[in-house]
C-alpha cells in the first residue's frame, strides 16, 4: 500500500501529463514568489531587524537647528543637523533624563603606515560603545582619563583585525602606527560593528583635542544619549533644547532630538516599503495569472467531473483534489522562488546604494524562507481557492450535455482576471515612468563644468609632521600637483579643497564692497591656477588665477594683527553670487572673507557642489597660493583619453615610495556623479524590473486567454467565414475583444497609479504624480505590448478553414 496520498499520486500524473501548462504555473509562481521574498530579505535586514544595540529605542541623537539656513542655497546642506560644541556636550550630560551622554566624530582619514593606504577612523568619548549598549569584542574600551589627556590608545574594528593583523589573538598591546604616530592596541570591535555610514576602522580617543577644538565656536561633534528609564523624548527634548537654542538673526539656533533608528533608517524607510508594495502587487499579478491558467483547465476537464459526481464523488471531495493539485505546483513554485531569491538577493545587494544602512547584512536565512513559505501557501490558496470551486460547481447532466454554462462562467472570470492584471500592470508602469524620469531629470540639470574626462584624486599626509608643518605641506602638495601634470595622458590638473560632487565644502560669512555691515552666506572654494581650465568651466567675464597672483599671500587670520582694510588678495565669484550681491558686473569690486578684502578678478560660471539637486548658489574661490596655512588636499585632472585609464597610474604616482602621502580616492567624475544619485537610480531600476515583469506576465495572460477564446469559438468563426466575413474581420473581432479587456483594465487602473503615485511624490524629481505624459507613455507602451500579444490568435483566427469547422461541427 502506498504511504503517498491519492489525491498527490493522482495530481502528479496529472501534471505529468501536461508539462507544458506545470512547468509555466511553476515559473510564474516562482517569479513572483522569488521577487517578493528578494525584496522582503533586503527590508527586513535594513528595516525589521532591531539595530544591534541595547534597546535602541531609548538612543537619541541631538542635533542644532537653523531655519534661516533653510532656504539659503550655501548653507541649506546642514540646516537641520547642526553639529554641536564641546561646551554643550559637557552640558548635555549633565541633563538627569540621560543614563549617559557621549559624543563622536568622523575625523579625516588616517595613513596606516605599514601599508601605506588609508583608513576611516571615528574620535569618540569612553562612554561611547556603554552608551549604545555594546563591548568591545577583545580587550577595554578607552578610560575616562582619555577623554582629556592625551593617549596614544585605539581600537580596531573586527574586519580590520581579521585583514590586517590576521586575527591575532594576542593583538591586546600591540603597536601599529597611524599617520607615523605610535599607537597602541587595546580593544577590538565586535563584528560589523558600524554606527553611522561607512564603517569604521578605528576608534581614536578625544584626548588630543586641541583648546581651539574645545570652544564654543567649533561646533564639529555628534551627540548619542542613552534616555534614563521613563523618561520619554518630548522631556529629553525639553531639556535639550534649554542648551542649544539661542543666537539671534541667521544664526538663532533651535534643536532637534531624533531616535537613532528614525535617525539611520528613516531615509529609506519609505522608498523600501515602495519597492515591497511594488514586489506584491507583481505577486498579485502572477496569482491572477495562475488563477486563469487554472480557470482555463476547468473546461478541459468538465466530462471528467460530470463522472466523478455521478459515481458519487462528493464536491468537497473535488475542490480537496484541485487543491491538492494546485499545492503540488505551489509548492513547486515556491522552491523555485526561493532559489530565485538566493540567486537575486546578492544582485539587490550588490545594486544597493552604498550608504544605505546595514545593507551587507542583508541574507536568506530561516526568517526569510518562513516567509517564502507563507507567500507560497497563500498564494496557492488564492490561485486555487476559486478555479476549484468554480469546476466543481456544475451539476453532472449539465456538464455532460453542453459546456455552454460553465465556458461562460469561466470566460468571464478570465476575462474579469486579465483586466485586473492591466489594472495593476498600469500601476507598477507608472511607478517604473515616474521613478525613471526622475533620474533623467536629474541627471540632465546642466553642470556648470565639462565631466568627460574628468577625475578626482584626494590625499592625506603619511608622515606625522606635515600635519602641522603647513609650509612644507603646501610645497610637498605642489610638487605631486606638477607631477601629475607630467604624467602621460594628462592634459591639465589643479588642486582643490572640495571637488563638485564630492562629500562637503565650505561657507563663510562674507562681506561685499557697497554694502557695509551686512553678512552674507556663500560657498568657499580654495583652488590652484588652472582648476577652471582643468573643469572646463569658461569664464563668464575677467580671468583665471595665475602664478603671479601667490605673490599677494593672505596672512592667516588666527594670528594677531593681521587684520587689513587694505586688498591683499583676489578672488573670483560665481554668476549667482554676482547676480544676488553686486546686482551686475562684480569685476573689480570686494568681497571680505576672513576680516580680508579681495578684489574681485573674474566671474566664473554656476557650478554643481554636492548633487545634481542644488541651485544656483552665492560661491566665491580663492587662490590656494595665496593662503599656504590652509591645507589642500585633493586634485582635479583632466585626461586626454579615458579617465579610468589614468586611475592606476593615478595612484602609483601618488604613493611610489619617496611619496609623503596616501590616497584616499581616485574616482572619475561621473563615478562620483552616479554615486548622489544611487538611490534614485536603485528604485528606478526596480520599479522598471517590477513593470517590465507585469508587463510580460499581463500580455502572456491576455495572449492565453484569446488563443483559448478563439479555438472554442472555432464554429463561430467558421460560420462567420462562410457566410462572408473576410479574414480581416475576424482579426478585428479578436483584436476589439482584446481591446475591451485592456480597455477595462485601463480605466481601473490609470485612476489607481494616479492614487498611488501620490505615495511616492517626496521621491520625485522635475516630474509630477499626475503628468499627463507620464500616463499617455504608459498606456501607449501598454496597448503596444498587448496588440502584439492579440495579434497572433487573431491571425490564427483568420486562417480558420470554415470548410474543415462546418465538417466538424
Amino acid at each position: 500500500m502506498s504511504l503517498v496520498p491519492t489525491e498527490i499520486r493522482y495530481a502528479v500524473r496529472r501534471w505529468a501529463a501536461r508539462p507544458g501548462l506545470a512547468i509555466t504555473i511553476v515559473v510564474t509562481l516562482g517569479l513572483g514568489i522569488g521577487t517578493a521574498t528578494a525584496i522582503f530579505s533586503v527590508v527586513d535586514g535594513v528595516l525589521l531587524r532591531p539595530l544591534p544595540w541595547r534597546e535602541p529605542d531609548r538612543l537619541v541623537s541631538a542635533y542644532v537647528v537653523r531655519e534661516a539656513w533653510r532656504t539659503d542655497p550655501a548653507l541649506s546642506f546642514n540646516w537641520n543637523s547642526g553639529f554641536v560644541s564641546w561646551p554643550n556636550f559637557r552640558d548635555l550630560q549633565k541633563l538627569n533624563v540621560f543614563d549617559s551622554v557621549a559624543a563622536w566624530r568622523r575625523t579625516r582619514l588616517v595613513a596606516v603606515w605599514e601599508t601605506g593606504d588609508v583608513a576611516q577612523a571615528l574620535n569618540v568619548t569612553s562612554n561611547f560603545l556603554a552608551t549604545l549598549g555594546a563591548a568591545p569584542y577583545l580587550g577595554r574600551m578607552f578610560t575616562t582619563a582619555e577623554d582629556d589627556t592625551a593617549s596614544d590608545s585605539i581600537l580596531i574594528s573586527y574586519e580590520a583585525w581579521q585583514r590586517r593583523f590576521g586575527g591575532d589573538e594576542r593583538i591586546i598591546g600591540r603597536q601599529t602606527r597611524l599617520d607615523d604616530a605610535p599607537r597602541t592596541i587595546v580593544g577590538v570591535l565586535s563584528p560589523r560593528f558600524q554606527y553611522e555610514g561607512e564603517p569604521p576602522e578605528f576608534l581614536l580617543p578625544f584626548g588630543s583635542l586641541t583648546v581651539g577644538e574645545r570652544s564654543e565656536n567649533n561646533n564639529a561633534y555628534r551627540v548619542v544619549a542613552r534616555l534614563a528609564q521613563g523618561a520619554t523624548v518630548e522631556q529629553a527634548a525639553s531639556g535639550v533644547a534649554a542648551i542649544l537654542n539661542g543666537g539671534q538673526g541667521r544664526n538663532q539656533r533651535t534643536s532637534r532630538l531624533a531616535t537613532i533608528p528614525d535617525d539611520q533608517l528613516g531615509p529609506v524607510r519609505a522608498p523600501l516599503y515602495m519597492l515591497f508594495g511594488a514586489s506584491v502587487l507583481l505577486l498579485l499579478i502572477a496569482c491572477a495569472n495562475v488563477a486563469g491558467l487554472l480557470l482555463g483547465e476547468t473546461g478541459t476537464r468538465r466530462h471528467e467531473v460530470a463522472v466523478r459526481r455521478a459515481l458519487g464523488a462528493e464536491r468537497w471531495r473535488l475542490v480537496r483534489q484541485m487543491l491538492t493539485e494546485t499545492a503540488l505546483l505551489g509548492g513547486a513554485g515556491a522552491l523555485v522562488g526561493v532559489l530565485a531569491a538566493r540567486w537575486v538577493t546578492p544582485i539587490l545587494v550588490t545594486l544597493a546604494p552604498s550608504r544605505m544602512p546595514r545593507i551587507d547584512t542583508v541574507a536568506v536565512d530561516a526568517r526569510v524562507l518562513l516567509f517564502a513559505v507563507i507567500v507560497g501557501g497563500v498564494m496557492t490558496m488564492l490561485c486555487g481557492a476559486w478555479p476549484s470551486v468554480a469546476g466543481s460547481s456544475f451539476p453532472p447532466i449539465d456538464a455532460l450535455r453542453s459546456g455552454r454554462g460553465l465556458a461562460r462562467f469561466r470566460s468571464r472570470s478570465q476575462r474579469m482576471i486579465v483586466s485586473c492584471q492591466v489594472a495593476l500592470t498600469v500601476v507598477l508602469l507608472a511607478g517604473a515612468a515616474l521613478l525613471g524620469e526622475t533620474v533623467v531629470r536629474l541627471t540632465s540639470q546642466p553642470l556648470g563644468f565639462d565631466e568627460r574626462g574628468l577625475l578626482a584624486v584626494g590625499v592625506v599626509p603619511r608622515q606625522r609632521a606635515l600635519l602641522t608643518d603647513m609650509p612644507r605641506r603646501t610645497q610637498a602638495h605642489n610638487e605631486l600637483l606638477a607631477r601629475i601634470r607630467e604624467m602621460p595622458g594628462v592634459e591639465s590638473a589643479a588642486t582643490t579643497a572640495s571637488p563638485p560632487f564630492g562629500t562637503s565644502y565650505g561657507s563663510n560669512g562674507i562681506e561685499v564692497s557697497g554694502r557695509p555691515g551686512e553678512s552674507l552666506s556663500a560657498q568657499r572654494h580654495i583652488v590652484s591656477e588652472g582648476f577652471f581650465n582643468t573643469m572646463g568651466m569658461r569664464m563668464v567675464r575677467g580671468r583665471e588665477f595665475d602664478v603671479a597672483d601667490a605673490a599677494r599671500q593672505i596672512l592667516n587670520p588666527a594670528l594677531p594683527g593681521t587684520e587689513s582694510s587694505d586688498s591683499l588678495g583676489v578672488a573670483i565669484v560665481s554668476r549667482e553670487l554676482e547676480r544676488r550681491y553686486f546686482g551686475g558686473n562684480a569685476t573689480g569690486q570686494r568681497i571680505r572673507f576672513n576680516r580680508m578684502w579681495l578684489d574681485v578678478i573674474g566671474v566664473a560660471p554656476d557650478a554643481k557642489s554636492l548633487q545634481y539637486t542644488d541651485e544656483a548658489a552665492p560661491a566665491f574661490y580663492v587662490y590656494s597660493k595665496q593662503m599656504p596655512y590652509i591645507a589642500v588636499t585633493q586634485f582635479v585632472v583632466r585626461s586626454s583619453g579615458d579617465p579610468v585609464l589614468l586611475v592606476a597610474a593615478l595612484r602609483q604616482v601618488v604613493t611610489r615610495e619617496d611619496s609623503q602621502f596616501a590616497v584616499t580616492y581616485v574616482d572619475t567624475m561621473r563615478t562620483m556623479m552616479a554615486r548622489t544619485v544611487a538611490n534614485e537610480r536603485y528604485r528606478a531600476t526596480l520599479s522598471s524590473a517590477f513593470g517590465g515583469a507585469a508587463l510580460l506576465l499581463a500580455a502572456v495572460g491576455l495572449f492565453g486567454l484569446l488563443t483559448r477564446t478563439v479555438n472554442e469559438r472555432r464554429g463561430e468563426i467558421g460560420v462567420r467565414m462562410a457566410v462572408g466575413a473576410k479574414p480581416g474581420d475576424v482579426v478585428r473581432l479578436v483584436m476589439r475583444e482584446g481591446g475591451l479587456l485592456v480597455g477595462g483594465g485601463l480605466i481601473v487602473g490609470v485612476p489607481a497609479a494616479l492614487a498611488s503615485a501620490q505615495l511616492i511624490r517626496a521621491q520625485l524629481y522635475g516630474v509630477g504624480p499626475s503628468d499627463p505624459h507620464v500616463f499617455i507613455l504608459v498606456s501607449t507602451v501598454l496597448g503596444i505590448v498587448a496588440s502584439a500579444a492579440m495579434l497572433l490568435p487573431a491571425i490564427r483566427a483568420s486562417r480558420i478553414d470554415p470548410i474543415s469547422t462546418l465538417r466538424a461541427e
